[in-house]
């Protein structure tokens, strides 16, 4: 059987649709993501295979491996990244590469390494677990293995993942996460955790709750520097009644800002505002009449009494010769 492959090392000047010849055993569909030899150096690439010949022929290049257990491209998506390829002037595998996820393009490769003495540090109660098991295998392979090879080893992926919980809240366990992205034929590295996603999502919740708790505590201090200084500028402007409301509540704030309740800074911070806003809306309504509207229209037409709209006065003239 022969299969035609848009080849992933092809460049635009040269893509088109290759040949290779399906080795006996192998299951290839339409949609198929496949690793070829191509080139004159041989050089392994990813390729998707578009179509099947029920036909034989001996001297092409035959296809390494599947790498998908089933068609990530559906006959449709196909379809659409043949007409991309004529549109958009790119490659075939271009397109594929752009219908796709990003995470097709990338592959997590986890290990576990023991912790120094954790066999000395099981509690008695789990000598026999899967735990102690897990630990003795990674023993086995010197103490760090790939995550996938010890998986194997366990009757279920549940039992497994049990096993390496149970470890690693003790502290017996590290896991480390390296992700890499296939760029032509090679293996590029992105991007090395320390500890696994779970925990690396874990932190990045914890930080972003500590730099909200940050945000809220420079706010109380702008809300208390501004209310003590409003305070001292006012004087006496501002009812004793309503000055010690304020002052209340600036108090019951900086008591709260000694402690480590967010939440109960954040509560105090708004009340020492509701308060503070009161005041500033008395002060204002008071100093209203100043500005009377109505007063000053009087006094307005008091002054325009024998004038004209543009300002000029009538009055009587002697001419001078």
């Amino acid at each position: 059987m022969i299969a035609q492959l848009a080849v992933a090392a092809a460049v635009y000047a040269i893509d088109k649709p290759y040949s290779y010849r399906v080795p006996e055993g192998m299951q290839v569909q339409p949609g198929l993501r496949v690793l070829v030899p191509f080139g004159r150096g041989n050089r392994r690439s990813e390729a998707v295979v578009l179509a099947l010949q029920d036909t034989a022929q001996r001297d092409l290049k035959v296809i390494e491996r599947a790498l998908d257990d089933a068609p990530i491209l559906s006959q449709a998506q196909l379809q659409l990244a043949a007409f991309m390829k004529e549109r958009y002037f790119c490659t075939f595998y271009e397109a594929v590469k752009a219908i796709l996820p990003a995470g097709f393009w990338f592959a997590e490769k986890k290990t576990l390494t023991l912790a120094p003495g954790a066999q000395d540090k099981l509690p008695p109660g789990m000598a026999n677990s899967d735990a102690a098991r897990l630990v003795q295998l990674l023993q086995e392979f010197g103490g760090s293995a790939p995550e996938r090879t010890l998986r194997q080893q366990f009757s279920s992926p549940q039992v497994f993942d049990t096993a390496v919980q149970q470890l690693l809240r003790r502290k017996l366990l590290r896991s480390d996460a390296e992700l890499t992205q296939k760029t032509g034929g090679k293996t590029v590295k992105i991007a090395a955790l320390a500890v696994s996603a779970e925990e690396a999502e874990q932190f990045a919740a914890e930080d972003k709750k500590q730099r909200e708790a940050a945000d809220i505590r420079n706010q109380a201090d702008q809300m208390v520097f501004q209310t003590e200084k409003t305070l001292e500028d006012m004087g006496d402007k501002i009812p004793a009644s309503d000055r010690n409301s304020v002052e209340s509540a600036l108090n019951h704030l900086k008591e709260t800002q000694k402690g480590s309740d967010v939440e109960a800074i954040k509560a105090a911070t708004d009340e020492v505002q509701k308060a503070f806003y009161a005041v500033s809306e008395k002060l204002y309504q008071n100093a209203a009449p100043q500005g009377d509207p109505n007063a000053a229209g009087a006094a307005g037409g008091a002054q325009n009494n024998g004038a004209g709209d543009d300002g000029v006065v009538d009055a009587d003239y002697e001419e001078v010769k």
